[in-house]
């Protein structure tokens, strides 16, 4: 079911609070609610008047996650589970961010190497950081420097600490790609570095201060942003529409 950008503006400004799920405290047209309340059903939902709210059997924030990074209804394991960078992407970044034969290359969650792969061909070095102890042992079988831990708090990473180049495809559940973003900017990112990355539609059109906040931060340090065509990850299992960022920082 594909939602439009009002029903996804009310499902943004909605209030989730275990199992109960607030539409925003003002009047919506008869129409509106409509498509609202059907999206919410299809998702589990059910209206209760006494509670007014959405009631559900689950908490249902997984599920609104994955109708934003979407706009539809659709299995958020669909959304939020491991999915390789397509060749042709990896390829794009990799143009984007200059990389040659001699670079040192931070990826940070690095997968099973399907970009490291890509960048190693080029002649450069690749210092991957990974969660998924799976997904380390099959880097690490590979060659690839890796550092186990989540990417945000496994500082430092590397004897320099900073990297010229980084490229990263992070993970998008609950904006996690914008997180990831600013950590590896502000961190990790060399005076005069160059970071590409991809990052999902969701902070281009919500209006939540972290999107907001994120928008204004790309216009101040004059990030180049490319729509990538529609399904580009459908291959890898995904419908979640991206775009790509590079960022030089001064």
């Amino acid at each position: 079911m594909k939602l439009d950008n009002d029903v996804l503006n009310v499902l943004i400004e909605s209030r989730i609070e275990g199992m109960s799920l607030f539409l925003p405290p003002k009047q919506l047209e008869r129409k509106l609610y409509e498509s609202v309340n059907k999206a919410l059903v299809a998702l589990g939902g059910k209206w209760n008047k006494k509670a007014k709210a959405h009631l559900f059997d689950h908490n249902p924030t997984d599920d609104i996650e994955a109708a934003l990074q979407t706009g539809e209804v659709i299995d958020p394991k669909k959304v939020f589970q491991f999915f390789e960078t397509p060749k042709e992407l990896t390829a794009a970044m990799i143009r984007l961010a200059k990389i040659t034969e001699g670079d040192i290359v931070l990826e940070p969650s690095a997968g099973k190497g399907a970009i490291a792969d890509e960048i190693s061909r080029v002649g450069a070095k690749v210092f991957c950081v990974e969660l998924n102890p799976k997904c380390i042992e099959i880097l690490k079988g590979k060659g690839y420097e890796t550092l186990e831990g989540d990417f945000l708090t496994c500082l430092p990473i590397s004897p320099t600490g900073v990297f010229k180049k980084i490229i990263m495809n992070p993970p998008f559940s609950m904006q996690q790609d914008v997180d990831h973003i600013l950590y590896a900017f502000n961190n990790l990112l060399d005076n005069g570095g160059i970071l590409v990355s991809v990052v999902s539609e969701s902070p281009f059109f919500r209006e939540n201060r972290k999107s907001v906040e994120f928008r204004q931060w790309l216009e101040n340090n004059n990030a180049a942003v490319f729509p990538n065509p529609p399904d580009t990850f459908k291959a890898s299992g995904t419908c979640v529409n991206t775009r790509l960022i590079k960022i030089v920082k001064d």
